[in-house]
């Protein structure tokens, strides 16, 4: 394995040289930086980020918590998060969380030995277990889609979400809505959609009834006992808003097999807009949300913490209906 020495005496110039080539500090003429450039790729040689940040007691690399992977939501915040670091200079290195507060705290411990520069986190925790987090963390910490006291966040408008779904059924004739929602026992912002949900039925005086579905339980397989559940205890019902996209497709799929004609005799309405909504059949009307300006916003207040400025403490993100063929 080629070092830092052998870059410098293939390129004709000193250690110093290189170092101040590989930190993009200090004074280095045009003619020495395309040498070690040039030996670096001959030599294949490939600097040890994680030594340097040791040395340096920090590095350019931001932490992301993330609940999962396999959820195409969490794969469209992690791509635009990546993208958008890179156009500021940075790294990002991922750890998930799908369980409990000891893994969480794993995760941020993970990160912090890992010398990250600062933390975006997207878990949905207690404030008291966020607090407690917070105040050892050592580092810039950012929560996505969490709204936390004392931290800079960034959320979807999911109060504008919740009402553009809602009235979105009712305007299509719904008189029997049911509401799909995540664990409202977390307190995340994302209970915004299920408040305005139920605010806005009232208002209209439409029947509704609220189930909630575990975050962890993502596929047709585990879903399949709630959605058959909700379906045989409505049997009246014409409208669906699930809180996310993964959960709508599968009440879609579910009431085609069923023999329900879409949208005639039931509309669904899901939230996200992850890439799979448009490609279904029938494509899946949904509240868009936005993804890269949610990662924008939290790499920006990530970068402007590591530099001294002060990010907003709050940045709600606006969301958007997208009609498609389920309503």
């Amino acid at each position: 394995m080629s070092t830092i020495k052998d870059v410098a005496k293939s390129a004709g110039v000193s250690i110093a040289t290189v170092s101040r080539v590989l930190n993009k500090k200090g004074a280095v003429s045009p003619e020495a930086e395309k040498a070690v450039n040039r030996a670096m790729r001959q030599l294949d040689y490939h600097p040890n980020r994680m030594a340097r940040a040791l040395v340096r007691g920090k590095n350019n690399t931001i932490g992301v918590v993330l609940p999962f992977f396999n959820n195409p939501f969490w794969s469209e915040i992690a791509q635009e998060i990546e993208r958008n670091a890179k156009d500021q200079g940075y790294h990002v290195l991922f750890s998930i969380s799908p369980g409990g507060e000891k893994e969480l705290e794993q995760c941020i411990s993970y990160l912090r030995a890992s010398q990250v520069c600062g933390i975006i986190q997207t878990f949905s925790a207690s404030q008291e277990v966020w607090s407690a987090i917070v105040k050892n963390v050592g580092v810039p910490f950012v929560a996505l889609i969490s709204d936390l006291k004392g931290v800079p966040s960034i959320v979807s408008d999911d109060t504008q979400g919740g009402i553009l779904a809602t009235r979105h059924l009712i305007a299509r004739g719904c008189k029997n809505l049911v509401h799909i929602s995540g664990d409202l026992h977390l307190i995340k912002h994302a209970d915004e959609r299920t408040f305005a949900f139920v605010e806005e039925c009232k208002k209209k005086n439409v029947a509704y009834r609220i189930y909630e579905s575990q975050p962890a339980k993502l596929t047709q397989e585990d879903n399949a006992e709630l959605i058959n559940r909700i379906f045989y205890e409505n049997p009246q019902m014409d409208g669906i808003f699930a809180s996310n996209d993964i959960i709508a497709t599968q009440c879609v799929s579910y009431a085609l097999s069923q023999g329900f004609r879409i949208p005639e005799d039931i509309r669904i309405v899901g939230y996200d807009d992850i890439s799979v909504s448009s490609q279904i059949y029938p494509p899946l009307t949904t509240i868009r949300q936005n993804y890269a300006m949610l990662a924008r916003a939290a790499v920006r207040a990530v970068v402007d913490i590591v530099h001294g400025k002060e990010p907003k403490p709050l940045e709600i993100i606006p969301v958007e209906l997208i009609e498609r063929k389920t309503t």
